[in-house]
């Protein structure tokens, strides 16, 4: 999943927290062009890559993957999903945790749909 991985590295910590829906917004932006490569990337031998952001399996990821509260040795902040992408406020800062796809294939002889969740590099929530 490098095509995606990257962008979640290079937006991680450069936004405030109350700046969370430009963190958002930067990562959207940042992974486009590899989404549409992705899309475009087997079109003339037959394969179609279908690429779409997915917020109720990234809501699902929050919930079970977020750390922080009262009850664990490490306290961070709000946790959020928005538009497919989960954000976490750490000192003060946006962290993005993870990013949710819809991902369908599709040739001339099959069809696959899958969800998934990528989780950014360096980041250990578990």
């Amino acid at each position: 999943m490098g095509w995606c991985k990257q962008s979640l590295i290079e937006t991680t910590g450069d936004f405030a927290w109350d700046e969370r829906t430009a963190a958002v917004s930067a990562v959207r932006a940042d992974m486009r062009p590899r989404l549409e490569a992705l899309r475009s990337s087997r079109v003339e031998s037959g394969t179609v890559y279908q690429v779409g952001y997915n917020q109720t399996a990234a809501s699902a990821w929050r919930q079970a993957n977020c750390p922080g509260g009262p009850d664990t040795d490490r306290q961070f902040g709000d946790c959020e999903a928005r538009q497919g992408v989960v954000v976490q406020e750490r000192a003060g800062e946006t962290h993005v945790l993870a990013v949710a796809f819809d991902v369908g294939v599709t040739t001339e002889d099959s069809e696959m749909d899958l969800t998934l969740v990528v989780r950014a590099v360096g980041d250990r929530t578990n």
